[in-house]
């Protein structure tokens, strides 16, 4: 799996994260955790049960009247890793924003720029973002080979320019409203 080379130290801010996915998202809940779920025995179970719907044949937590998720606690933390443990997310609560995705045969995992803790990391890295196998150190191996954007579309194989592999910010009128556009079409967050 390549990933880019901060992927392995994106940890969740959790109560210090200034804008947290459990607020104002609807937080849908794979099948096999609702399913999980709705066969849990007991006063968790029950719990549980009394604040996720079913919309469409989609599962997903009932969200406060403030849009936040029925188990986000007043410090930031998640009632259900604190009283419970992590096994009991659902799979969008124990991944998010990771991601994963499939390309010409090969598995690439990052993590989602909708999270201020990825976008921190992003933004301390110096120099070009470098990308990685991951896990490859704790194999007990070599240290992993490093390479740059390109050398990934390389291996890829996916055809490019240098231009595409080559950013560098612009002050330019023109480039600053095709990104306040390109912005405009997205889902605003704060």
């Amino acid at each position: 799996m390549l990933v880019p080379e901060f992927y392995e130290r994106f940890q969740c801010k959790a109560g210090a994260c200034q804008h947290s996915c459990c607020r104002g998202w609807e937080i849908d809940i794979d099948e096999e955790t609702a399913d999980r779920y709705l066969r849990m025995p007991g006063e968790r179970g029950q719990m549980l049960r009394s604040h996720i719907e079913n919309e469409d044949g989609i599962w997903h937590f009932s969200l406060t009247p403030e849009g936040d998720c029925p188990f986000l606690q007043a410090d930031g933390l998640c009632k259900l890793i604190h009283t419970v443990g992590e096994d009991i997310l659902c799979i969008i609560c124990r991944e998010h924003p990771r991601f994963y995705k499939q390309v010409q045969g090969q598995e690439i995992a990052g993590v989602g720029l909708s999270c201020e803790k990825s976008v921190e990391l992003l933004l301390a890295e110096e120099g070009p973002l470098l990308f990685c196998q991951a896990y490859a150190e704790q194999a007990g191996g070599p240290e992993p080979d490093r390479f740059a954007f390109a050398a990934l579309l390389d291996k890829l194989g996916i055809a490019h320019t240098s231009e595409l592999c080559h950013w560098q910010a612009c002050l330019d009128t023109d480039y600053i409203a095709f990104v306040l556009e390109t912005l405009a079409m997205t889902e605003p967050i704060e």
